[in-house]
């Protein structure tokens, strides 16, 4: 008999279906029929990185049950204390990134212009996705939910019939056995009525410090009481993420290559030839070919873009290149995240088209690199001026190339500064890369021309450090760690160099084999338990998530 596929998850069962459905149809189990989703807590990237590309190849059909923005703001799950629903504490406390946008938040829906085509909210309908938004007119039928709360999506009659008709493809007035009303919400739960406390929270109750047993009743056990005698369940390492290598039997290894010789104003000559060199030789380790963005292609927005979805698209077990040749320079921060910092500016790439304001700040490419899904081994290679900490902060003075040799760098003229203000203030109030955003939090490793106090030098043709590190490259990278590849190329500019390479990653990245899949490593700095059983792993992720939970309630 045909089997059908069908999936439904509330709130984070969408993060595990991000895992199980994209591995069911790689293995070529089959498709799904339906996958709906009940206020999902998968954020948008990570949803966009592993699931957006089946929706109408491999998922049928995606309804999406959610509250609108009103409702979810006087959701009371957890009233007193706080007063919003569940999915603004995953935006705004539990991600590494404060407002990581979530797709169950109608805002973030609405922002995202991918998003907005899937699940047809730019006015036209869409063939395989859609939003259901809560509470509806309508009592039955495929799309009514009177979910007024998180926790009420999976106990909600109408909510449930209406995934129930998706599943048997049943119309709105088609007879079905309807989902029982004695096990509907009860109004409590949305008060908390069946939320269990952990251990720590507990504790914390126990000593004056949380007033829970006020607003929980009954479910907390008070001191002294009798306790049922059921066995806890013992404390296991969570499993890695698997790792669903496509048919060649290995993750996908994929590049952008970036250079830019033809600027308006201080021209270089060896940063196309420069991108050309990286393609070529990344090609002879095995890569795709990769993504070129040359001269007059090479604009802000197609850079910007091209990273993101090389990076967003991409799975665990996945090798990502980026490289970059051309200007780079520091610029007024006009976002005031590098407050405190060994500098009061912003690193910046020049894209082609600079000159009208449009430069590739830190904190853009912070924030991209902010989406890179578990797994993913990203790897930059930047050949430019003030390139050794681009991605988090901008540092240091210029200094004078020698006759024949040009510096890939531009002194920020007023013109140039004045430009950019007005450019960051045209796109308005932007969020800014996150402010512990340090090596310890990197989710990429990158490898600079030089330090912050230098400048990066092309002759003959190319960049100093593009020749080097593609030299170190083609000698092979077997057995070659992130940190020995730096080593060789610093070696290799010599005890008189002029120029000083730099590597900036997460202390924990140093070891790792250059470009090779992370496997069922977790990416350093990405926030996620590896399957390790290190009980000061699970200590410190415990202390996080208490210290982010104290500033929502504070703040």
């Amino acid at each position: 008999a045909d089997v059908e596929l069908h999936a439904a998850g509330h709130s984070a069962g969408s993060i595990f279906h991000s895992y199980f459905v994209p591995t069911i149809i790689e293995q070529g189990v089959g498709a799904f029929r339906t996958l709906s989703f009940l206020a999902p807590a998968i954020t948008v990237a990570d949803f966009r990185a592993r699931l957006a590309r089946f929706v109408g190849n491999g998922i049928e059909s995606l309804p999406l049950f959610t509250m609108r923005k009103e409702l979810e703001r006087k959701d009371p799950v957890a009233s007193p204390w706080y007063n919003r629903s569940i999915l603004y504490m995953v935006s705004h406390a539990m991600e590494t990134e404060r407002f990581t946008p979530v797709l169950g938040l109608e805002e973030s829906l609405r922002a995202d212009e991918e998003m907005k085509q899937i699940f047809g909210l730019h006015g036209q309908s869409a063939p395989h996705a859609e939003v259901i938004w809560t509470t509806t007119a309508q009592e039955g039928g495929r799309s009514a939910s009177h979910a007024a709360s998180h926790v009420h999506f999976n106990c909600d009659p109408p909510t449930m019939n209406s995934v129930l008709r998706r599943v048997l493809g049943a119309d709105d007035n088609d007879p079905i056995a309807e989902y029982p009303v004695a096990l509907a919400c009860s109004e409590n739960r949305a008060l908390g009525g069946e939320l269990e406390l952990t251990p720590e929270l507990e504790w914390l109750a126990r000593q004056g410090l949380l007033d829970a047993a006020a607003y929980f009743g009954p479910l907390l056990s008070q001191p002294g009481a009798a306790q049922p005698n059921v066995p806890s369940a013992p404390v296991l390492p969570i499993p890695a993420v698997p790792v669903t290598p496509p048919a060649s039997g290995r993750g996908r290894w994929r590049a952008l290559c970036v250079g830019i010789d033809q600027y308006a104003s201080a021209p270089l000559s060896g940063c196309v030839a420069d991108a050309q060199m990286w393609a070529e030789t990344l090609q002879t380790l095995g890569f795709e070919a990769p993504t070129m963005l040359l001269n007059g292609a090479a604009t802000r927005s197609a850079i910007l873009n091209a990273m993101r979805e090389l990076v967003t698209s991409s799975r665990a077990g996945d090798v990502v290149v980026i490289q970059y040749a051309g200007h780079g320079t520091h610029l007024p921060d006009v976002s005031g995240d590098e407050a405190g910092e060994d500098s009061p500016d912003d690193e910046a790439l020049c894209p082609v088209d600079f000159e009208s304001g449009a430069f590739l700040i830190d904190d853009d490419i912070g924030a991209m690199f902010a989406q890179t899904p578990v797994g993913v081994n990203v790897t930059c290679f930047f050949d430019c001026c003030h390139s050794g900490s681009v991605t988090r902060v901008a540092v240091g003075p210029s200094q004078v190339a020698a006759p024949g040799e040009k510096a890939r760098f531009l002194k920020a003229t007023p013109e140039m500064i004045d430009a950019h203000r007005r450019f960051r203030q045209a796109m308005g109030a932007q969020r800014s890369a996150p402010a512990t955003r340090g090596p310890a939090t990197m989710h990429e490793v990158v490898f600079s021309a030089c330090l912050s106090t230098e400048v990066a030098l092309e002759s003959n043709g190319h960049g100093h450090f593009t020749l080097h590190a593609t030299e170190q490259l083609r000698a092979g990278i077997n057995g070659v760690s992130n940190d020995q590849f730096f080593r060789n190329v610093l070696d290799a500019f010599g005890s008189a160099r002029r120029q000083t390479p730099y590597l900036d990653c997460a202390p924990a990245a140093r070891d790792l084999p250059l470009l090779q899949p992370l496997g069922s490593t977790s990416a350093p700095g990405v926030g996620a338990l590896s399957g390790g059983s290190g009980g000061t792993k699970r200590e410190m992720t415990a202390v996080e998530l208490l210290r982010k939970m104290i500033e929502v309630l504070e703040g």
